[in-house]
């Protein structure tokens, strides 16, 4: 399987099956606008050919995945209008492939790593609606949808 499209499905209930970390061949995974619940397991880690993950707008809670930085193939990652908190992983500043980063609308709070700024192919960034703190890293400037309140690091 290549694809798992669930988004807008709001049958859906729950937590999110670590087992879909076993789906290797996964490459497209939009479980988005559900109503999804507890941690994003660290499985998806696992998913190496996943290219975009969608999981906007759920109840999702917990930290985001460190092991999310070991999705070198990923182009989109999507969790948006969730409960997130903790601060965002530095490993997120392996996804040198990533286009789209949406973090909008949690609760993730400490500072906006320099180690984003290592995403040269970032287009879009949305950090909006968090409790973020200290300065945004120069090289995020022009993905940066809304700079939340924050100013730039000199």
């Amino acid at each position: 399987m290549q694809s798992l499209i669930l988004g807008f499905n709001y049958q859906l209930s729950g937590s999110i099956p670590a087992e879909l970390g076993n789906l290797s061949n996964l490459q497209w995974l939009d479980l988005s606008n559900a109503d999804l619940s507890g941690s994003i397991p660290s499985s998806l880690g696992n998913l190496s050919q996943l290219k975009s993950i969608d999981l906007g707008w759920n109840e999702l809670s917990g930290e985001v995945p460190a092991s999310f930085g070991n999705l070198s193939n990923l182009q989109w990652l999507d969790i948006s209008g969730n409960n997130m908190s903790g601060g965002i992983p530095a490993s997120l500043g392996n996804l040198f492939n990533l286009l789209r980063l949406d973090l909008g609308n949690n609760q993730l709070s400490g500072s906006i790593l320099t180690e984003l700024s290592r995403l040269s192919n970032l287009d879009d960034l949305n950090i909006s609606g968090n409790e973020l703190s200290g300065c945004i890293p120069p090289g995020l400037r022009a993905a940066l949808r809304d700079n939340a309140g924050l100013s730039f690091c000199p």
